[in-house]
């Protein structure tokens, strides 16, 4: 999607289309920008509403250890959440299906791409590449059903409909030079493991189940290598600077919120240790990432970018050399969180397969085993061929280089 005066036009191509209607799609999406993020900001608000802060009240006591059950619990495959979580699907559908809708559902064209990408997204198997300016579309959490344009029956979720249980999804930006597409181990690994300590505390009060929330994914990639865990700003500051640009992972997981004054994300390691985009862009400046890391930004809503709010952390990581980064687009529960972390990266590492379709078979296997969608969330950007090799393996990445 790319601006044209008071709107936005939209380009799709690809072999996937021209099975369908041969050459490139153009049409005029003749909507501004704020109106456009108020569509996506409709869709979060019912993610957090239906499956991140959802309560049922007449079954909560004092005691109760899921305050919030379909949050506090990564797999919801229980039978006695079996009702929560088929109206949660059908929210999060019918979101979906809607934004989709606010964006195809209009003359001059956009119909017709609307239906070119119906079909071939519910075909699956599809590699997306979303080349967005200054807008990002959250793709992978659209419902699109094979009638896209009829009204969804009430109780009949598809979940294999939205777009990221079959499909690949990328972002990508021209962020500076050519990049390659293997993240070089060496013989081991080394990991900068970032992350607000008070989230393995125990707490008491109000009484929720106990959590560890970064000590298993600390143990998961010490089997690979060194970790290199900083907790406070300035230690992570010192890390960054120094040797921590050469890392070939780097993790962060702590509290994410935006700043009141210009709309940017600022992550928080402690009660007022806060660091932001400016924080790591300075940090960065010298010596970048080197190795073209995998960056996964596990806080509330670390996946966010805005090319408008150009302090954004994850653009201010690209920027800065990140080969890949993966991030939530929205607040996301800790102890999913958790679960997706020790799952993907010792997969990746492990079997040294491209983290783009890792993503796409861990976020369908939630689906379908745990009857969790939160994996649906998590936005990759620039990456989508990004894995673990030896050095000598390397191979320039033929879509950045050409």
């Amino acid at each position: 999607m790319r601006r044209d005066g008071a709107g936005y036009l939209v380009h799709v191509w690809g072999p996937a289309v021209d099975l369908h209607l041969p050459g490139k799609l153009e049409a005029r999406l003749p909507r501004d920008r704020p109106e456009i993020r108020g569509w996506i900001s409709d869709l979060y608000r019912v993610w957090q509403r239906s499956l991140v802060t959802w309560q049922d009240l007449q079954a909560w006591t004092p005691g109760s250890v899921f305050q919030y059950p379909l949050a506090d619990q990564a797999d919801l495959s229980g039978t006695e959440l079996a009702g929560p979580v088929e109206r949660m699907f059908d929210d999060l559908a019918r979101a979906g299906h809607q934004l989709f809708e606010h964006l195809f559902d209009h003359d001059g064209g956009l119909r017709e791409i609307g239906d070119v990408l119906a079909a071939a997204l519910y075909e699956g198997g599809q590699v997306i590449g979303a080349i967005d300016e200054d807008l990002v579309v959250p793709w992978s959490m659209l419902y699109v059903p094979q009638q896209w344009n009829e009204p969804l029956p009430a109780g009949a979720v598809d979940r294999t409909a939205f777009v990221g249980y079959r499909n690949l999804v990328e972002h990508r930006f021209d962020f500076g030079p050519a990049v390659g597409t293997g993240i070089p181990l060496d013989g081991q690994l080394d990991a900068g493991v970032y992350f607000d300590a008070r989230l393995d505390e125990q707490r008491e009060q109000p009484p929720r189940a106990a959590r560890t929330v970064v000590q298993p994914v600390i143990e998961e990639l010490t089997k690979y290598g060194t970790v290199h865990p900083a907790t406070s700003a300035r230690d992570i500051e010192l890390r960054l600077r120094t040797d921590g640009a050469d890392d070939q992972l780097i993790y962060f997981c702590c509290h994410c919120t935006e700043a009141d004054d210009d709309r940017r994300l600022t992550l928080h390691v402690g009660d007022r240790d806060v660091i932001s985009s400016g924080d790591v862009d300075s940090w960065l400046r010298r010596r970048r990432l080197r190795n073209l890391p995998l960056v996964l930004v596990n806080s509330c809503r670390g996946g966010e970018t805005d090319h408008q709010v150009g302090g954004y952390l994850s653009r201010v990581l690209l920027e800065r050399g990140a080969g890949c980064m993966i991030g939530p687009t929205i607040i996301i529960p800790v102890r999913y969180a958790s679960r997706f972390a020790t799952e993907l990266l010792p997969h990746l590492i492990e079997t040294r397969e491209p983290v783009g379709e890792s993503m796409r078979q861990l976020i369908s296997r939630h689906i379908d085993q745990l009857h969790n969608p939160l994996g649906l969330s998590y936005a990759l950007y620039n990456g989508i061929d990004s894995h673990f090799c030896e050095r000598s393996e390397r191979v320039a990445d033929p879509v950045a280089a050409g």
